[in-house]
């Protein structure tokens, strides 16, 4: 799953280089580091839930190392409910977080970049092409059908149990899941000065003249 996310955002970032459009490459330059950074943390969550389905054995306890357990099997205790076990209600909502990144939904930072591209395909003073829409229309249901699979993913990997392993995250794992998700979280916070260094850059990739001539006339 983790895979397939990274081909959707690096299609993409190759729908938008097609347009030909400097203000909406800025756009896909923002959305392109914030899916970066959701989709490093899919793969962080792919080898959890991957070595917890395998149920391999470690030398030490992990560190939030839970059991489902069928609260009808003793029927002499009385229980209000069942409580989530820490693991995974810690694995569900950095999972949460990345599919709403990935997907474009706000208020994260997938959102500001595709609306970003949306407003640069979309100029209020001349029409949008067919190119322009094809790419919206794409781009939208892209992530809708991306939504779906990932939530339908994610409820059958952390809310159903399953009948092999127990989740289990040892604390580098859940340092660097931590430190990846704050990144991204940062970059929706201070949204505006990302974008506005983003169409720095994709200015400067427009034109490649100026760098072109301070190399040459630099060169001994």
């Amino acid at each position: 799953a983790a895979g397939y996310v990274l081909l959707i955002s690096s299609g993409t970032m190759i729908a938008v280089v097609g347009t030909g459009s400097t203000p909406a490459l800025s756009g896909a330059l923002f959305y392109m580091v914030g899916s970066t950074f959701a989709a490093a943390s899919l793969f962080l969550l792919a080898g959890i839930l991957e070595r917890s389905r395998k149920g391999a054995a470690t030398a030490a306890e992990p560190v939030f190392a839970d059991e489902y357990h069928d609260p009808f099997e003793n029927h002499d205790i009385e229980e209000v409910g069942v409580v989530i076990p820490p693991a995974v209600a810690t694995l569900g909502v950095c999972f949460v977080i990345c599919s709403l990144l990935v997907a474009g939904v706000p208020p994260f930072a997938g959102f500001i970049g595709k609306f970003a591209i949306f407003n640069a395909l979309l100029p209020p003073d001349e029409p949008a092409g067919i190119a322009a829409w094809a790419v919206i229309s794409a781009l939208t249901f892209s992530s809708l059908g991306l939504l779906i699979a990932l939530v339908r993913l994610g409820v059958s990997l952390l809310w159903i149990p399953g009948e092999t392993g127990d989740l289990a995250a040892w604390p580098t794992e859940l340092a660097a899941l931590g430190a990846l998700l704050v990144c991204a979280l940062a970059l929706t916070l201070w949204g505006g000065a990302a974008l506005n260094y983003a169409e720095q850059t994709s200015a400067w990739l427009n034109a490649p003249a100026g760098y072109i001539r301070a190399v040459l006339l630099g060169a001994p």
